[in-house]
């Protein structure tokens, strides 16, 4: 066999293994990137997508208008919620991150503006309401309270939790209701605190009812953003079931193929 055609033979051979060594580390590469994105998809989901997904019908349970500050557990189990979700955000594709984004901020304002109107009015409140303990309503005495002592003493003092601050907005809607009501009826804390323009609950009054209720009501709402947010976190835990059941299936068969 003339040299020149066993030269030809060796190079073809040789661009085949070529080829195959190619095409090998390719494959292998592929292999590699997919075991990358799986455990990156499972961090995402196991860090951030699950506790925004598993939750998506209680935000509103951990927002600063419904949390106890009188209640420590309460408390604490909110703080460790926004905790998670700020220190996993990263995790989240552009798009969601922006929304977690706006939703952290809006919270984080309207607990700002709640914390300053709540610590106001409890300061003033338990020292008025320690005054009203020790006065006994007596008709033949005619020591009767004014309407807005009697106000006070039953709708506003009761307000005050275990550790001397103003309790927030329930969440259940019935209790929700009850509550609007006792401060905004006819006959509510903010109508009667109105009747004595000198009264020194009247201002901390209506700035804390305005700070506990915007996040309900108005442009700064939460509503639209905690709807926007629970769907998002719906619709990426979806994809993201779907992408490591997908890689899950590719690295099978790739095992299947080196066998």
């Amino acid at each position: 066999m003339p040299v020149s055609v066993i030269a030809a033979i060796a190079t073809f051979f040789t661009a085949i293994i070529a080829a195959l060594g190619v095409y090998l580390t390719l494959r292998q590469q592929n292999i590699n990137l997919n075991v990358i994105r799986e455990e990156r998809y499972h961090k995402e989901m196991d860090l951030l997508i699950k506790k925004l997904y598993n939750n998506r019908d209680k935000y509103e349970q951990f927002e600063p208008h419904h949390v106890d500050p009188n209640d420590s557990k309460e408390e604490q189990r909110a703080l460790e919620f926004w905790k998670e979700i700020r220190e996993n955000k990263y995790l989240a594709p552009k798009e969601l991150r922006d929304i977690i984004d706006q939703y952290l901020k809006l919270v984080d304002e309207h607990e700002k503006n709640i914390l300053i109107s709540r610590t106001t009015l409890s300061d003033i409140l338990k020292k008025r309401c320690k005054n009203l303990e020790t006065f006994k309503e007596d008709t033949l005495k005619m020591r009767i309270l004014n309407p807005t002592d009697s106000c006070i003493k039953n709708k506003l003092c009761p307000m005050i939790g275990e550790k001397g601050l103003v309790r927030p907005m329930p969440v259940n809607d019935r209790l929700k209701t009850i509550y609007m009501k006792t401060w905004q009826d006819q006959e509510g804390i903010l109508q009667t605190l109105n009747i004595d323009p000198q009264e020194e609950l009247n201002g901390p009054a209506y700035r804390y009812f305005d700070a506990i209720t915007k996040p309900e009501t108005g442009p700064n709402s939460l509503i639209c953003l905690r709807v926007d947010l629970s769907r998002a976190a719906e619709s990426r835990y979806k994809e993201l079931e779907e992408n490591i059941e997908s890689i899950k299936s590719n690295l099978e068969n790739g095992r299947l193929l080196q066998r």
